[in-house]
């Protein structure tokens, strides 16, 4: 008999709801951690979330206009993420 892997729905039902809800907070801190310490751009100082993710932008484009975006270009250059 040939070795399956499991399915998800198999790992769902042996895992519980506890065990998932655990990993998914762990991904999410080691996540941070690397994007904090060890990405490429972690020395370039800006805003902590903007360090996480791009989704400020989208939040200024919709807000106030690409001025917001064009000022922290003008800031801290091209690499704002």
């Amino acid at each position: 008999m040939a070795f399956r892997p499991p399915t998800a729905a198999v790992l769902a039902e042996n895992l519980g709801p506890s065990t998932i809800a655990s990993l998914v907070a762990e991904s999410i801190f080691l996540y941070i951690v690397h994007q904090k310490t060890f990405a490429p751009l972690a020395k370039i100082p800006g805003l902590f979330l903007a360090g996480l993710t791009p989704l400020w932008s989208v939040y200024h484009m919709m807000r106030c206009g690409c001025y917001e975006v064009v000022r922290q270009c003008q800031k801290y250059g091209r690499n704002i993420s």
